[in-house]
This record gives C-alpha cells, structure tokens and sequence, in this order.
C-alpha cells in the first residue's frame, strides 16, 4: 500500500470514530432527560425500609431519615405487599426528585391482622377486601359466615393465615366484624384498629393524666372543651387546624 493511500484510509476511520467530548458537553455522569434537560445519572443502590402504601397504589419506603429521601415505589412493584412490611428496594433513577425503586424484595412480614370489607361470592363463601392503604389483594375468608348476621360490605379485622404468594392466594380467619362503613363506633374502631392504638389506656397512665392541670394561659381564650366539635381536614393531614361545630339556638 502506498503511503497516500494510507494516509486516505486513516482519514475516512478518524471521520467515522465518535467525537471526543469537550469539557462543555455531556459528560459521562450525566443523562439527557425526555424533555432534554441534562440530569446527573444515578447509581443504582439498594435501600432497606418499611413500606408505606398510598390509596392509588404507588408506596413509598422510609430509609430512616428525612420523608423526602424516602424511595419512591410504583404501583406495578407493590402487587402482594402490605403496609408495614420490611422491604429491600434497588434504586434505578430519580422520579420527580425522589429516588425510584426498580425491584423490590420481601424480608420480613410484620402484619398479623388486617382490615376491610367483606363481599359475598355467588357461589358462597366470602373475601376480604383490605383498604388500598393496607394490602392490594384480597382474602380468601375461612370458614362459613351462615346465619352469623354478617351482610354484604360489612367491616371487618381478618387474622392473617396465609400470605399470597406465587402460586397461591391469601387466606384469613375473621377475629371481628365491626359493622357497615359510615357508622360513628364503626369508623372509630377502624381507626383504632389501623393504627394499632393501644385501648383502653392503662391505669397508670389515666391516673397521672388525670393529675395534669390545664391552663388556658393569659391570651384571651374561649374553653370548647365541652363542644361537639368536628375535625374537617383530609385523611393524610398531619396538622388538623380546620373544624367545624353547631350549636342549637332555639
């Protein structure tokens, strides 16, 4: 081969090899986003939490420290897990800020019971249907309900005994029925019950609230201790300022 059609062929290879970038282009840290903004790209990691489920079905899980580094898990990933549960999670990119979760995997169950509506199936038997917040799958209910005065939709707290899984489906035993959604005991108890409150509080700790003195202070006050006054602020808010109470004037 001659020497120019050597150096000819070295030229047609350099024009072909991708271009070095420059200290003013993307570099090899950075992604271009869909909407064509550059975002740093992020190492995938793993983090270790408890799940929190939400009623649209995405979650998140809480790494320990502050709510907005909790990792961020789509609804396709919290199929068969419940609220509570201790959860490992592999970070794959950022979703709106938050890290998102790419897999997700079980390490330890920490329900034992759960809450939600009872349905009856055409050909017998019944399921449980947990609120969104709790599980997302139903349960299978053992046992016949027949003459127990249970109704359609009624609530009600299911002994867990037997998580699903694979190949097979959840199961549990009926501890309670509270009773139909919207009653005042009702929806109190599934209050109670959600959050696992501890009731009736122990002696000890009547006996020294009940030695606590209160004191409306020296600002200009009203007392509404006695009202029947109602809180109005959405289920998730964490602080209750808006109420709303009647009183009858004749």
């Amino acid at each position: 081969m001659s020497p120019r059609k050597g150096k000819k062929k070295r030229k047609i290879i350099r024009r072909n090899l991708p271009k070095k970038k420059t200290a003013s282009g993307p570099s090899r840290n950075t992604t271009m986003a869909a909407h064509g903004r550059r975002t740093r790209s992020h190492q995938a990691r793993t983090v270790e939490g408890f799940l929190i489920l939400n009623e649209r079905g995405f979650g998140f899980v809480g790494s320990g420290g502050k709510k907005e580094d909790d990792v961020y898990v789509p609804e396709e990933l919290t199929r068969g897990y419940f609220a509570g549960d201790k959860v490992r999670v592999e970070v794959s990119r950022l979703w709106r800020g938050k890290e998102r979760a790419g897999k997700i995997w079980l390490i330890e169950r920490t329900r034992k019971e759960i809450l939600g509506r009872l349905s009856h199936l055409r050909g017998g038997g019944w399921v449980l249907w947990p609120d969104p917040e709790e599980a997302r799958c139903q349960f299978g209910v053992e046992g016949s309900r027949k003459g127990q005065g249970v109704e359609d939709g009624d609530l009600a707290l299911l002994q867990i005994t037997r998580f699903p899984g694979d190949k097979q489906s959840a199961k549990g035993k009926i501890i309670k029925v509270l009773g139909q959604p919207g009653a005042p005991e009702v929806e109190m108890e599934r209050i109670i019950r959600r959050h696992e409150l501890r009731v009736p509080f122990p002696r000890a700790a009547l006996k020294e609230a009940g030695t606590l003195e209160f004191s409306l202070g020296r600002r200009k006050r009203r007392d509404l201790r006695e009202a029947e006054i109602v809180t109005i602020d959405g289920e998730s808010a964490q602080d209750f300022d808006d109420a709303v109470g009647l009183e009858a004037l004749g």
